[in-house]
């Protein structure tokens, strides 16, 4: 699954934009090219349309993806005219884009929705930019990878990640992890800057080793009459 629209740098924000740009036109392009033949039948194909048919197919996976990152839903609720009848239930419009004429989709609900998709990256873009020019903002995309690491070892194994990221042992392991990362990072920040003389020294660095620390308002002990005596 794709990154959130509000999480991706500049170029991740222009390669979805392109990618969206590039389907709507083969969208277009396909149902430009069939022909209805009779209601609730495929519709033919013109040998254009079937070229943009397969490259439709082969992007279409990563299409899905983009959109659903972006807060867009590609869902829709079909219900059957009482009287020609028809589907009852839901549909995807990306992953039924063929099968739209036959359900008796209009083909604009689909770029209706890749041009909502389109929006919401265009919308997003300066705010990526300055992610992108945004140091912080890459120390704190470090660390979320650092805590997902659990999530995907358990992957690795064949366990369901996304599963277990999005459950409550998940998120307190998520947090422990970043918690962990943050302190080691804040600490080694401090041992680093300590060795290059950057931070003053702690109050007690100055102090023989020998001589006990003493409170300031402690009272010095006063030497003895034999202590006196024995001085030279």
């Amino acid at each position: 699954m794709l990154t959130s629209y509000r999480l991706i740098p500049s170029w991740e924000n222009r390669r979805r934009l392109q990618a969206l740009a590039s389907f709507r036109e083969l969208v277009v392009g396909y149902f430009k090219g069939v022909r209805v033949v009779d209601r609730g039948f495929d519709p033919a194909e013109s040998q254009n349309a079937q070229i943009h048919r397969t490259t439709i197919n082969r992007k279409l996976c990563e299409i899905a993806e983009i959109v659903t990152a972006a807060g867009v839903n590609s869902g829709i609720v079909l219900s059957a005219n009482p009287y020609r009848g028809g589907y009852n239930g839901s549909a995807d419009l990306i992953a039924e884009v063929f099968n739209l004429i036959r359900l008796e989709v209009p083909a604009d609900r689909l770029v209706d929705c890749l041009d909502r998709a389109i929006g919401v990256y265009e919308m997003d873009s300066a705010a990526a930019q300055r992610r992108t020019l945004n140091p912080f903002w890459w120390a704190w995309r470090a660390f979320l990878v650092v805590a997902n690491v659990p999530a995907q070892l358990l992957g690795a194994v064949g366990f369901d990640a996304s599963r277990f990221d999005s459950s409550t042992p998940g998120r307190i392991t998520k947090l422990v992890t970043l918690t962990a990362a943050l302190a080691t990072t804040v600490w080694g920040m401090i041992q680093i800057l300590d060795r290059a003389g950057v931070l003053p020294p702690p109050p007690w660095a100055n102090i023989d080793a020998g001589e006990p620390l003493r409170d300031e308002g402690e009272a010095r002990p006063q030497p003895s009459a034999v202590d006196v005596l024995d001085q030279p």
